[in-house]
């Protein structure tokens, strides 16, 4: 079973939660049809989605000083998007995030989106 979100944009501004681009980028998400799975693959762990943003920021630098962990990043992506299943604000920001590095190299605004809608979770719970 899956839900479309229709209102992700409205609750993240709604919440005080990321710039208006990222907000534009999760209503696209949205307006095009994606689903979000209502029943997580597997738990979910706000803990295990920082490790992962947090390896994937660390490989994107070490990609742009000339490593080859492009791949690598967007593994770690991935694998936060899929621990965040539980948070669907949250899914939907990292997918976006993960396609928007892997299909034009924009690198995610870790310290600033991605962790004011962690900390908001930590504080308030799904």
């Amino acid at each position: 079973m899956t839900l479309v979100i229709r209102s992700a944009a409205g609750a993240l501004y709604a919440q005080g939660m990321g710039t208006s681009r990222a907000r534009a980028r999760v209503a696209g998400h949205v307006e095009h049809g994606h689903e979000v799975p209502t029943r997580p693959t597997r738990s979910s762990c706000l803990e295990c989605v920082e490790k992962h943003l947090g390896a994937a920021w660390v490989l994107m630098a070490e990609h742009r000083d000339g490593y080859p962990h492009r791949i690598r990043a967007i593994g770690h992506l991935h694998e936060a998007e899929d621990e965040s299943q539980a948070w669907p604000l949250l899914h939907v920001a990292i997918r976006e995030a993960r396609k928007g590095y892997q299909q034009e190299g924009l690198v995610p605004d870790f310290a600033g989106e991605l962790t004011r809608i962690i900390l908001w979770f930590r504080q308030h719970g799904p």
